[in-house]
């Protein structure tokens, strides 16, 4: 007897169907565009065996839902040697079978078998569907054409005469077996545990998810409707504003700073003050109109608005009074009828404070002029929906801030009151924010794809909405294809020296070699972050032999890393127990969340991201009373107490040290590998000597770090893994090329020039060999280099023209360090006094250098809490 395989629910293939309503259909075989519009959609395969051997050619359908009918257009591959067989019955001849029914399990199953000669026939699994079996024959449409390597298939499936009311259909059973003559091949897709007839092992085809607008969206949406009507009577216009230069203000001096004395700078890599400038040229016939205003639908996250050097608008937290995690979401309008006095160019400067990873004006600005006044929120909303902003200009819609997609809310699991236990130092730094002390918090993603796609920003963008006063400062630094072996070599320039308060890491592989302990207990060794990983996720596998494999193999890493969780303490957000409760909850299919919803894949699309971040955010909960994980990692210090010694003139003022005297000095001694300052609040900045041990950073050789090498040909992983700083030579801050010859692709083989912009030329070498440069500052190992596998996997035969690879070896403190004037000591602005050192016993020396002022508010010293 052989039982019927029943895989769990939401891992049964689901096929979303296209839209087809209002399309014209004639049952011909011909894929007519009027009736099969191009899309960029998967098509259902049939490439799984039945039995005997898979079929080396393919087949595809395409499958949608009129309001009435079920539409399908399949086209089956064969070998144009050897023309289709008409001659015979099923399973004599070419032709598709389709299985489909109802979802109940005694639903009666329908079997259609068509050929390429334009004929189909009809039958029923049950004696009491057979009454229908001659209605759904004359209701169904069917045509066929063969061509050559091809033949083509057209049907419309009625969905009344099979009993479903078309208005009520969700989903149904289906299942497609091809059988070829010119292989004597059956392929279907989705092989079935007892025959096609099997569908309660098969798979389904649905409706696309539809999740209901919420009051607030259904209530935005109709306020915005009549600006699209007041534009379409050229009652409203805009314009998009281009191409704003934003330069670095770290001592707030606002529009006052000369942009030609300060860098540009992006959010991306810059935190703190800044200065957006644009020349905005505004025409006499806009000032005359009712309205004109420029219109800023987000300033990130708080900012005061200039016109010609005048203040015009303050939207900050001080004089909204709204939180400033809060504030960038509001849109506001800058009036310029009032504030501008004559046509001409308007120069409008934005002085803004942004964060690393978020700021500065992510959603554009606009000029604005009409009959029309229309309000901030209609103007976004306008403004979201307009299809004449192509969609890199488009203002996203506002739940898209925290949600690329929506979902339906997470379903509750029991020990949900215990998630975030092991990262309390970082909830700490959120959950105690506030408008008199804001806590910078600095969260780093790290791993491959999955995390290198996961939506970092909308998971930020939600901890700004619950934790409003906290600062925080994020990058993403995962490399898409590295599994652990690979990150494990990357991690030195990428993970270890920027000791953040928070690690967010998943990774693949790495199980038996050991590389993905070797990441985790580098971790622990050489920072004091806080570490939160996450599980596997479920990936879709199209075969289903190899799903069941894969689910295997998944579960027995996912235990290896809750092995490791235990072993160093990590904070796990539970994902693969917890994705399928999601699924099995509201009825969706793995796949259904795949970048990829029919072919085997293991990225997901915007839904699958927002999942797998609302999974991973479920652990961000404080817990007061609850201990913190390695508690002697991170120690504040009290500037003023016995730990630090001064000479000079200092001052000690409500806990706050100061001195404007040159010549005065701090001397700490601590245990850890870094020492941060923050600052108190300052009047002008100030610059101090900075030596460890007696020694000036610069003269210590562990301090010295490369930056992650450039990107590889026609590909972003980095073209070579590791770059290694040699021994017993004292490294320079300086820029290293290295520039390939002799490439032969074909042979996987390259050699090399080794520069540094200080050292001059550095010798020579093959990628074949491991590296030592003539200076000895440089080491390079074979297996390091990614070169040549790029121009491969992209099938280019030759490196681009020019192409080199670069790095910078940089000292991770500097034999001077800068404290910026600081004017408002609410907020916690940190200055790293040293870092990277051995872990151990240290003495810490800072003496003023000239004018100037240091303030410091509290010393932390961090200890990574392993040897």
């Amino acid at each position: 007897v052989i039982q019927p395989r029943i895989p769990r629910p939401e891992l049964k293939p689901r096929y979303i169907l296209e839209e087809l309503a209002g399309k014209p259909f004639a049952a011909d075989g011909v894929a007519d565009p009027a009736e099969w519009a191009k899309t960029g959609k998967a098509q259902l395969a049939c490439a799984n065996p039945i039995y005997k051997l898979p079929s080396k050619f393919v087949t595809q359908a395409r499958i949608g839902f009129d309001g009435q009918a079920l539409r399908l257009l399949v086209t089956v591959d064969t070998d144009p040697a050897k023309p289709v067989s008409n001659e015979g019955n099923w399973g004599k001849r070419d032709g598709i079978e389709l299985a489909f029914g109802g979802l109940d399990e005694d639903a009666p199953v329908y079997l259609l078998h068509g050929y390429p000669d334009g004929t189909f026939e009809l039958t029923a699994s049950a004696p009491a569907a057979a009454q229908r079996i001659e209605a759904l024959t004359k209701a169904t449409l069917y045509g066929a054409k063969a061509e050559g390597d091809h033949w083509t298939a057209e049907l419309a499936l009625p969905l009344a005469q099979l009993g479903i009311k078309p208005e009520t259909f969700q989903q149904i059973r289906f299942n497609m077996n091809v059988h070829r003559t010119c292989d004597d091949t059956w392929t279907c897709w989705w092989t079935p545990g007892n025959g096609i007839v099997d569908l309660l092992s098969s798979g389904l085809l649905i409706l696309p998810r539809q999740i209901p607008e919420t009051a607030e969206m259904v209530r935005r949406r109709e306020a915005a409707q009549p600006l699209f009507a007041a534009e379409a009577k050229g009652e409203l216009s805009w314009q998009l504003l281009k191409d704003w230069k934003v330069t670095a203000d770290p001592d707030r001096l606002g529009p006052a700073a000369q942009p030609a004395d300060a860098p540009a700078v992006s959010f991306g890599s810059y935190a703190g003050w800044a200065v957006a400038r644009h020349t905005v040229p505004v025409t006499a016939e806009q000032l005359a109109a009712p309205f004109c205003a420029l219109f800023l639908p987000c300033v990130d996250e708080e900012g005061d608005v200039y016109l010609d050097g005048k203040l015009a608008v303050s939207h900050t937290a001080k004089a909204t009074g709204t939180a400033p995690g809060l504030l960038w979401r509001e849109p506001f309008l800058v009036g310029l009828k009032s504030t501008v006095a004559k046509a001409g160019e308007v120069a409008v400067a934005i002085h803004l404070r942004g964060n690393m990873g978020t700021g500065g004006l992510p959603k554009g600005a606009f000029l604005v002029w009409g009959q029309t006044q229309p309000t901030p929120e209609q103007l976004y909303d306008f403004l979201a929906a307009n299809p004449k902003l192509d969609w890199r200009n488009r203002v996203p819609a506002f739940w898209q801030d925290f949600e690329r997609e929506r979902i339906p809310p997470l379903p509750a699991v029991p020990d949900e009151a215990s998630f975030g236990k092991r990262i309390q130092r970082t909830m700490a730094l959120l959950a105690t924010s506030g408008p008199e002390h804001r806590n910078r918090v600095r969260i780093l993603f790290y791993g491959q794809s999955i995390v290198q796609g996961m939506h970092c920003r909308e998971m930020i963008n939600t901890l700004r909405s619950r934790f409003p006063w906290a600062i925080i400062d994020f990058e993403n630094r995962a490399i898409g294809g590295f599994t652990a072996p690979s990150l494990v070599r990357t991690a030195v320039h990428d993970l270890y020296p920027r000791d953040v308060d928070l690690v967010i890491f998943h990774v693949y592989g790495g199980e038996k070699d050991g590389t993905l302990e070797e990441i985790i207990s580098s971790m622990r060794q050489r920072t004091s972050s806080d570490i939160l990983v996450f599980t596997h996720h479920y990936t879709w596998t199209a075969n289903p032999e190899q799903l069941e494999s894969g689910l295997k193999s998944r579960d027995e890493s996912t235990a290896y890393w809750l092995e490791l969780a235990e072993k160093y303490q990590l904070e796990v957000a539970q994902v693969r127990r917890d994705w399928p409760l999601f699924f099995r909850k509201y009825d969706w299919g793995i796949n259904e969340v795949m970048g990829d919803t029919v072919h085997s894949n293991v990225h997901h699309n915007p839904a699958g991201h927002t999942l797998l971040a609302q999974l991973v955010l479920r652990n961000f909960r404080y817990h007061p009373d609850n201990p913190v994980t390695f508690p002697a990692a991170v120690r504040p210090l009290d500037p003023t107490g016995a730990d630090v010694a001064t000479s000079g003139t200092w001052q000690r003022d409500k806990g706050v040290l100061r001195t404007t005297e040159a010549g005065a000095t701090l001397r700490l001694p601590f245990v850890g590998n870094r020492v941060d300052a923050i600052l108190g609040a300052s009047a002008q900045a100030g610059v101090v000597s900075v030596r460890i041990d007696g020694k000036a950073p610069s003269e210590w050789p562990e301090l010295y770090v490369c930056t992650r090498p450039s990107e590889g040909p026609y590909i972003w992983m980095p073209a070579i893994r590791r770059i290694s700083l040699g021994e017993g030579v004292l490294p320079r801050a300086e820029r290293w090329t290295l520039t390939p010859y002799d490439v032969d692709i074909a042979k996987n083989a390259l050699s090399f020039r080794l520069e540094g912009s200080v050292t001059g030329p550095d010798g020579s070498g093959s990628q074949a060999a491991d590296f030592v440069s003539d200076s000895g500052r440089i080491k390079l190992a074979a297996k390091d280099f990614h070169i040549v596998w790029p121009c491969t996997y992209r099938k280019k035969d030759q490196l681009p023209e020019g192409y080199t690879v670069t790095w910078e070896v940089y000292n991770l403190c500097g034999d001077t360090c800068r404290f910026p004037a600081h004017a408002d000591p609410a907020v916690q602005r940190p200055v790293t006094l040293v870092e990277g050192l051995p872990s151990g016993p240290h003495t810490l020396e800072l003496v003023l250098q000239g004018e100037g002022e240091v303030a410091i508010q509290r010393l932390v010293v961090r200890q990574p809490p392993l040897e």
